[in-house]
C-alpha cells in the first residue's frame, strides 16, 4: 500500500527538528509492508487549526492526486 508521512514540530528554529518522527514513522511503515513516497516535513505550532497549516494540506493533496491511502503523522 502507498503511504507518505507527515511530520510536525512546534519550533520554527533548530531547537526540534522531525528526524526521529521521520524514523519511527518509516520504522512504523516498514513493518506494515507500506510504501513511502513522499515524506512532509512542517514547523508551526501545534495551536494552529488544519486549515492553516499549508505543508498539511499539500500532503492532502498529494495524497487525493496520487491515489496514496495513508498518511501517517
Amino acid at each position: 500500500m502507498k503511504a507518505i508521512i507527515y511530520a510536525r514540530v512546534s519550533s520554527v528554529g533548530d531547537r526540534q527538528n522531525t528526524e526521529r518522527q521521520v524514523s519511527d514513522l518509516s520504522d512504523y511503515a516498514a513493518f506494515q509492508k507500506l510504501e513511502i513516497f513522499k515524506i512532509f516535513e512542517e514547523k508551526i505550532s501545534g495551536a494552529k487549526r488544519n486549515v492553516e497549516r499549508p505543508v498539511l494540506l499539500q500532503a492532502i493533496d498529494y495524497c487525493k492526486q496520487n491515489d496514496v491511502s495513508i498518511l501517517l503523522d
